[in-house]
């Protein structure tokens, strides 16, 4: 019925967005990772940019601090 398929459509959206928003902070935490602003995500939105994110996405952090905190530690493992 209709009403059925707006409730599936709302939670679709919500779904959606929460997904979104968890990918958002990973990326970020993974630029930091490799010593890059969030801002560098806003490079996915071309085809050389998707390049450049997906080479971040696979390149070791950095070995030492830098400039967004201490390098993360494997102690909880």
């Amino acid at each position: 019925s209709a009403a059925s398929d707006v409730y599936k459509r709302q939670l679709f959206i919500l779904i959606a967005l929460t997904m979104s928003i968890c990918l958002l902070a990973v990326g970020v935490r993974r630029l930091h990772d490799v010593n890059r602003s969030a801002w560098w995500l806003l490079l996915g939105f071309t085809i050389v940019g998707l390049l450049w994110l997906c080479y971040w996405a696979v390149k070791p952090g950095d070995d030492d601090a830098n400039r967004f905190g201490d390098r993360p530690t494997n102690d909880s493992f």
